[in-house]
């Protein structure tokens, strides 16, 4: 993470915080999704659509209570 930032890891490590870690983490899993994706093979337990179906749907009810 350090290197992709271009901040040495003690900085990262002193300054970062849980929403730098999630960004670096949704970033590094949607560029190898895309790599995926470009080879015509993505894993098919990257994203399954009924446990994204679940997570919206439990998002979505605690809205409407």
């Amino acid at each position: 993470m350090s290197q992709r930032y271009g901040v040495t890891p003690s900085t990262l490590l002193k300054n970062a915080d849980s929403l730098d870690y999630m960004v670096f983490d949704v970033a590094c899993t949607y560029t190898q999704y895309k790599q995926s994706q470009a080879q015509g093979k993505v894993p098919q337990e990257m994203y399954n659509q009924e446990d994204l179906k679940q997570a919206f749907d439990k998002g979505k009810s605690k809205w409407q209570d």
